[in-house]
């Protein structure tokens, strides 16, 4: 057999043990891996990145001034439904970032704004039931495993891994997420985690402990800035439902303000500025 029929074999059977690998190895070791390969493939990522923008402009330049396809009358109305499809959805996200601004805005300022880096997303992968988001920061932006990230002033997730030139992030939804947070109204401290399913919506469950607690739906969830990883007062969510698990457990559903992974930039916060305790003066 000659030898140049043998390579697509081989090359299928690469493939085929470098997924096998990514799904059987550990979570963790997969996010590891995951930021090695964005980090050596962070220049062609980037390339596609900018051919599909440039290809998906040039197709909506090329389109009919009121969205219609130039075929027949058939592939008109299936071109119609299609664009009033994908505009529905965009009016939704552009929706959605506008409360999840909204709400971060209204919220009291607590500290100066964090320092850290801007980055863009230049991959996203989905292997089990939360995507993965490749940012093109990594170690030599001084981006490391655990840093939070924002989405417009509201939390997005944390960094997972991270390598020289690339990161993987995991959004606040993940079940290995979890962010130190607080209620806005009735001050109640706790730990908020991803991994909950309610009707197909994506939710984060709040865990207080308390004798009382009182957290009515529609009620902001912000950060208490106790993990070190965001500033106290950056909006997560709302509050769904509360449920009393114990004595003194409460379990809150939170519907979080950045949930899908459809996002274009995202801030890593890298470095929290302490916050100011006013101490007593002494006595002289």
């Amino acid at each position: 057999m000659p030898r140049h029929t043998k390579r697509p074999r081989y090359l299928l059977w690469f493939f085929l043990a470098v997924a096998a690998t990514l799904v059987l190895l550990p979570e963790s070791y997969g996010w590891s891996l995951r930021s090695q390969a964005l980090s050596l493939c962070k220049p062609v990522l980037g390339w596609f990145s900018k051919g599909g923008d440039a290809g998906a402009t040039a197709s909506a330049s090329r389109a009919a001034p009121n969205g219609t396809s130039p075929r027949g009358d058939d592939g008109k109305s299936n071109e119609e439904a299609d664009r009033l499809r994908a505009e529905l959805v965009r009016l939704q996200e552009e929706n959605r970032q506008l409360r999840a601004q909204a709400g971060a805005a209204a919220l009291p300022a607590e500290v100066a704004r964090p320092k850290g880096a801007s980055a863009k997303v230049i991959a996203r992968q989905t292997l089990g039931t939360e995507p993965l988001l490749g940012l093109d920061r990594g170690l030599h932006d001084g981006v490391k495993k655990g840093d939070g990230v924002l989405f417009r002033g509201a939390v997005a997730g944390r960094v997972v891994s991270s390598a020289d030139g690339a990161a993987c992030m995991a959004l606040v939804t993940h079940p290995g997420v979890t962010v130190s947070a607080r209620l806005s109204e009735g001050r109640v401290e706790g730990v908020l985690s991803g991994g909950r399913t309610v009707d197909g919506e994506r939710l984060c469950v709040f865990k207080a402990v308390g004798a009382k607690v009182q957290a009515r739906p529609g009620e902001a969830v912000v950060t208490s800035g106790l993990d070190g990883s965001f500033p106290p007062g950056c909006w997560i969510g709302t509050v769904v439902s509360s449920e009393r698990k114990g004595d003194l457990e409460w379990q809150i559903l939170v519907r979080p303000a950045v949930s899908g992974p459809n996002l274009e930039a995202v801030f890593v916060v890298q470095e929290l500025t302490p916050a100011e305790v006013p101490w007593p003066a002494k006595k002289k």
